[in-house]
């Protein structure tokens, strides 16, 4: 009788041992599917990112005292990469908001986009480009639209102090 219990405890304990195992495999394969993910995501991004990156041209500087200083008289390089650097400030909010929405943002999107706005708005045609903006989420074309009209702009001189230029 005994040995009937004995063999009965054991079988128990197998079976739970085999339940653990088996939840442990299930939660470790979510896990890995998450991160695949993520990590499928954010390397679509960082390949925008770096997309965005070669448009600026040689000089990136150049164009942006070009536009601070003398914004009627832009070259079609230094429109082409203000255009560049004005579209990589709007990815960086896209970007931004979907980390967020995948719950692997640290920053709320909108106190980020406001600081990215705020930079395009500071050059004269910043506010303008802002306007015919044309996102693929909605959340995001509402708020540049709004941001346009509503924003305090960092003065395009004072960002390009930060670059060393004197306008």
């Amino acid at each position: 009788m005994e040995h009937s219990n004995f063999g009965s405890v054991v079988q128990i304990a197998t079976s739970l041992a085999v339940i653990i195992g088996l939840v442990l495999v299930v939660l470790e394969l979510q896990q890995s599917r998450e991160l695949a993910r993520h990590q499928l995501v954010q390397g679509v991004l960082t390949g925008a990112q770096s997309e965005f990156m070669t448009r600026y041209g040689d000089d990136v500087v150049k164009s942006m005292a070009a536009a601070c200083s003398t914004p009627s008289d832009l070259s079609s390089e230094d429109a082409f990469a203000m255009d560049a650097l004005f579209s990589y400030h709007a990815y960086y909010i896209a970007k931004t908001k979907i980390l967020g929405d995948l719950g692997l943002g640290v920053h709320d999107w909108i106190d980020e986009a406001h600081i990215q706005v705020g930079f395009i708005a500071g050059f004269p045609q910043g506010k303008s480009w802002l306007k015919g903006y044309v996102s693929r989420d909605p959340e995001i074309m509402a708020f540049l639209r709004e941001e346009a009209t509503s924003v305090e702009p960092t003065p395009c001189e004072n960002t390009l102090k930060t670059f060393g230029v004197d306008t």
